[in-house]
């Protein structure tokens, strides 16, 4: 809580039975103290000031003011604020109790009230959370009868199951068993789906197969993909993937996966060693990078050539024919 308020309120717009939140200005805090001045400002800044007092346009706001459930005497107030139908002009009341307090330990400082519903509903507010429910059973009811009404008339929590949603945030209700609006008995329970985020993302190994296919894969799951640098690779062709990172387990949705692609292997020319002895030719082309097979023609003693040849590209590591005659 900032400065004894929560920051923000809450709009209900019973003819479309939607609700929003919307934040309030430190400046209209400190220009508007308490419960009343609250209420008359946000009529005066989102009400049509052209509706009739029993118009649905004519907005009826629960506000509270800083002090409201700070725990001290007389702190518990709360002001209720409209056109009156009396004067046509500013009306407002206010009250004790717990209403306030608990308004506050909702997370809001306002509640108004917009349009009129098709039935009778009834606001239900928790922490995080707000709904219009069905009031039918209670209308008529004196308000001693409907709070009782409303305290008996709740759910019992049964099976609580986590399961993976791509929309849901990590901790909301994805789904109850009962359907919303629905009448039930009394201690009825309801099952609860409670999101535990998107389902991870298993990593699939893409080494030796083209690039652009793990691409195409991991972008459509989800997955932010890098490109590290090429590099020589004289196992995997070219174009295609040497490793990733990570290279098992899974990700979540938005999460980063790097591959690391073959530029093909590594090719140096061949050096020529024409006319060397058999140590000095096998030395020059081992420093080259290259294996040496010896293959031996007449006397065997001078090399007389290469396969490949000389001056011509050979895969680093590749096994070269060294001639000698």
């Amino acid at each position: 809580m900032a400065f004894g308020n929560m920051g923000k309120a809450l709009e209900v717009d019973l003819t479309s039975g939607t609700m929003s939140e919307f934040e309030i200005d430190e400046a209209t805090y400190r220009d508007y103290i308490g419960g009343a001045g609250l209420a008359a400002r946000l009529l005066f800044d989102r009400g049509n000031l052209d509706a009739g007092p029993l118009d649905p346009d004519n907005l009826l706001i629960f506000a509270t003011g800083p002090l409201t459930g700070i725990g001290f005497s007389g702190s518990s107030r709360l002001s209720v604020g409209a056109r009156s139908p009396l004067t046509g002009i500013w009306g407002q009341a206010s009250c004790g109790g717990n209403f306030g307090p608990e308004l506050k330990r909702c997370g809001y400082d306002a509640v108004i009230f917009k349009g009129k519903a098709e039935a009778p509903v009834f606001l239900l507010l928790g922490n995080d959370s707000a709904d219009l429910l069905p009031a039918d059973d209670l209308w008529g009811m004196d308000t001693y009868e409907a709070t009782d009404a409303l305290k008996e008339a709740h759910l019992a929590l049964g099976t609580v199951k986590e399961v993976y949603d791509e929309t849901v945030t990590i901790g909301r209700v994805v789904r109850p068993s009962i359907e919303v609006g629905k009448m039930v008995k009394p201690g009825t329970e309801a099952d609860l789906d409670v999101s535990k985020g998107p389902a991870p993302i298993k990593i699939v190994s893409y080494v030796g197969k083209p690039f652009t296919e793990a691409q195409t894969y991991y972008e459509a799951a989800g997955l932010v993909v890098v490109r590290a640098s090429d590099e020589f690779s004289s196992k995997v062709e070219a174009g295609n993937v040497i490793s990733s990172d990570p290279r098992s387990g899974s990700l979540a949705k938005g999460e980063t996966i790097t591959f690391t692609v073959s530029k093909g292997p590594e090719m140096i020319v061949v050096p020529s060693v024409n006319g060397l002895t058999e140590d000095a030719a096998k030395e020059t082309l081992e420093k080259a990078g290259f294996k040496v097979k010896v293959e031996k023609r007449f006397f065997g003693e001078t090399a007389w050539g290469t396969d490949p040849a000389g001056g011509q590209p050979a895969p680093k590591g590749s096994r070269i024919t060294l001639i000698l005659v």
